[in-house]
């Protein structure tokens, strides 16, 4: 079985390879600083216009922010993989 999830460390990281701070970020994307901390913290996800404007910003594909977490039923153990 296999789920995608929204990968918020991948935000993180494409943020800093922008040299963007977390304020810049919120900034641009027209949010408080609280909410874009939300999202990357991972108690939050973007919404899918958030998530639009994320891509924009930092120049990346949409899929280049998940990551599919397979699930081994036989052994129980998950694994998470990018999709990239």
């Amino acid at each position: 079985m296999y789920d995608l999830a929204f990968s918020h460390n991948l935000l993180r990281l494409r943020r800093r390879e922008a040299r963007l701070t977390s304020a810049a970020m919120a900034d641009q994307l027209g949010i408080s600083r609280q909410a874009y901390s939300r999202i990357e913290c991972g108690v939050g996800n973007p919404s899918a216009v958030t998530l639009a404007k994320i891509c924009l910003i930092l120049n990346s594909p949409v899929e280049s922010f998940f990551h599919i977490k397979m699930k081994n039923p036989a052994k129980a153990v998950d694994t998470e993989t990018p999709v990239v």
